[in-house]
């Protein structure tokens, strides 16, 4: 046994040696590796014969040249490795505009790095990523009219208008995805996107110890899709309203109406540039009650500054709402003032002025006309 260990160490030792003096520049290289397409550098900046090669790492990289003369030291006839001493480099994610004077010198036994005056992007170009499936993914496709009277989102508003009073305008709501099949970014992400949205939105008298008026509850089930500065949206949703205890027993002869509807929605918007959105939709309501009417429209325009800095931007939007049951007329709402936006993400929250004009909003009072005006505080989806 004991001569069968001392035999046993000796081999484990040659071994060791035989490895500890193999240099590493023999070491097998890939047997094909990728060619690199020069047309993206353009043909003049191009070297005759570019290829791009991975370390273990996976560290992408564009090889300059070839190493310099007298560094191969191996005498053995092998294929050539990976990467060789003194062999040059330039990372393909490096700026466009970056053009050292000289080639780095790159060994593989030192960790990557950037070189000197190469900056990493803000952000990451998703558009040629491939589509996969994604569970609760991350952002949204398709985003709330910022002033749509009606979308899903946090909402506070302070307001006035003659015939009207004062009062208080709130909703609870958000917008949420369940499953993606499309890529991975998290700011208008291109693909196809399941949705569920919800919202109650409630006014309160502010002159009448803050009495509930009246609120509206809504659910929807939002189909969307996007591809660069477009976006689709087909959408079912259930809208019912409601009357204010404290109401009925102030205003007893008012007739209550079990306005409800359930409809499905089409809409498109477009980005002619990133701060703008043109939309459009058409609804048609398949069951109504309460005095509703199936078809109803939506137009608008918004101006939204990509910002993402701690100071914001200002904002404006312009929504129309037009409905079968207002003869083809409807609420008519601006909002304007000042933005702000996470570093990433598409949720945005914002402060500034509102009005509205036309028939209210509300199922139970919509063949009721008010004029608004006043300040509000949102948190968009």
């Amino acid at each position: 046994m004991r001569q069968f260990a001392a035999a046993f160490v000796f081999a484990l030792a040659a071994l060791a040696r035989a490895a500890h003096g193999q240099n590493w520049q023999s070491d097998a290289a890939p047997a094909s590796p990728t060619t690199f397409a020069g047309p993206i550098y353009g043909l003049a900046a191009a070297p005759s014969f570019p290829q791009t090669t991975y370390d273990s790492r996976q560290h992408s990289v564009y090889i300059v040249d070839g190493p310099p003369a007298g560094t191969l030291t191996s005498t053995a006839a092998a294929a050539a490795p990976v990467y060789q001493p003194g062999q040059n480099f330039q990372l393909l994610d490096t700026p466009p505009t970056y053009k050292p004077a000289a080639a780095l010198p790159y060994s593989t036994l030192e960790a990557p790095c950037l070189p000197p005056g190469a900056v990493i992007p803000d952000c990451v170009d998703y558009s040629c990523e491939p589509w996969s499936w994604q569970i609760l993914p991350q952002g949204l496709i398709w985003h709330s009219y910022l002033a749509g009277p009606k979308e899903p989102r946090f909402e506070a508003l302070l307001i006035g208008g003659q015939n009207v009073g004062e009062k208080f305008d709130g909703m609870v709501g958000g917008r949420v995805g369940l499953l993606r099949y499309g890529n991975t970014a998290d700011f208008r992400p291109q693909g196809w996107q399941l949705d569920l949205e919800g919202a109650a939105v409630i006014r309160e008298d502010e002159l009448q110890a803050q009495l509930v008026d009246g609120y509206d509850f809504r659910v929807g089930i939002p189909i969307t899709y996007g591809w660069g500065p477009f976006t689709m949206k087909l959408s079912w949703y259930h809208t019912s309203a409601h009357l204010g205890d404290e109401f009925m027993l102030k205003h007893p002869d008012f007739v209550r109406i079990n306005y409800s509807r359930n409809a499905l929605v089409w809409g498109h918007s477009f980005y002619p540039i990133d701060d703008l959105r043109i939309y459009g939709e058409v609804e048609y309501a398949y069951f109504v009650d309460g005095g509703a009417k199936p078809w109803a429209f939506q137009v608008g325009l918004e101006y939204s500054p990509l910002v993402r800095d701690c100071c914001g931007a200002p904002f404006f939007a312009i929504n129309g709402y037009l409905r079968q049951e207002n003869n083809y007329g409807g609420p008519l709402t601006v909002e304007t003032g000042w933005q702000w936006r996470p570093a990433h993400g598409g949720q945005l929250m914002r402060v500034g002025f509102f009005y509205q004009t036309g028939p209210s909003i509300y199922g139970e009072f919509f063949r009721d006309s008010e004029e608004l005006i006043g300040a509000g505080l949102w948190y968009d989806f």
